[in-house]
């Protein structure tokens, strides 16, 4: 099968009310709904309802790599792409993010979404996730407690200061919650160089060990799906996962 047109990149389409956008390697192209600062109805007052370059690199990465069958958890999935690429790809999906985020465009999305990736209108579950009441209280939410989770994801979410403490302790809840720690897939954006830098150093300081993807690997997949590879220079896929359970917790 023969590579869909190349898709727009996120930056220059976040004034789209319905973003028309194809899965990597598929001939399925998704219509996602999405709201900005720019379309009609304003915004949600996050960044989590629109459509980013990482997520759009980091779903290109996974769905280029052999299928394996288990559960992917999705920290910001926002519009919803990445959830609905990985459940094309055959595997069940946990799509997380906030209530205001859920309810704006995210479980819509999905919904609608099922009917093209998926023959049922199962394989995705959608749950909220506030990360500040996770770190608060050290608590997940009950239907996630036990639910065994094989990979993690998370795009565009290392962007506020005062948020990447709570992703962080998030991350760390979830695979301490389970017998084995998960990979964790990391997609990001050096939109600030320092930023990114301090994030990465926490998350090595909480036993997070990430691993960046080799960039002419990158490229390379880039190059033979036919995108554009300089609208994504600033995007960086990390993979890794925590060393050992946090001091105080004992995995399920």
């Amino acid at each position: 099968m023969s590579n869909p047109p190349p898709p727009e990149p996120a930056s220059s389409t976040k004034h789209l009310s319905i973003l028309h956008h194809p899965i990597p390697f598929t001939s399925t192209t998704l219509a996602l709904r999405q709201i900005s600062s720019t379309t009609s109805g304003g915004s949600t007052g996050t960044t989590g309802s629109t459509l980013w370059l990482s997520a759009q690199l980091l779903s290109l990465y996974l769905l280029s790599l052999p299928n394996k069958k288990g559960t992917i958890l999705d920290l910001g999935s926002g519009i919803g792409y990445l959830p609905l690429c990985l459940r094309s790809k055959g595997y069940e999906v946990i799509a997380t993010d906030i209530p205001e985020v859920i309810e704006s465009v995210l479980r819509d999305n999905v919904d609608n979404g099922l009917a093209t990736v998926s023959s049922g209108k199962d394989g995705i579950e959608v749950v909220a996730l506030d990360w500040e009441t996770v770190s608060a209280t050290g608590n997940l939410p009950e239907c996630l407690t036990g639910k065994k989770i094989d990979i993690i994801t998370t795009s565009d979410t290392f962007y506020a200061p005062h948020l990447l403490r709570p992703l962080l302790a998030t991350l760390q809840a979830l695979s301490d919650n389970q017998k084995t720690p998960p990979v964790i897939y990391v997609g990001l954006e050096r939109r600030d160089p320092g930023l990114i830098d301090k994030a990465l150093h926490e998350a090595r300081s909480m036993g997070l060990n990430l691993n960046r993807i080799d960039k002419g690997r990158i490229d390379k997949l880039m190059f033979e799906a036919g995108w554009d590879g300089e609208e994504w220079d600033d995007v960086e896929i990390w993979k890794g996962k925590f060393a050992r359970a946090s001091s105080g917790r004992t995995r399920k």
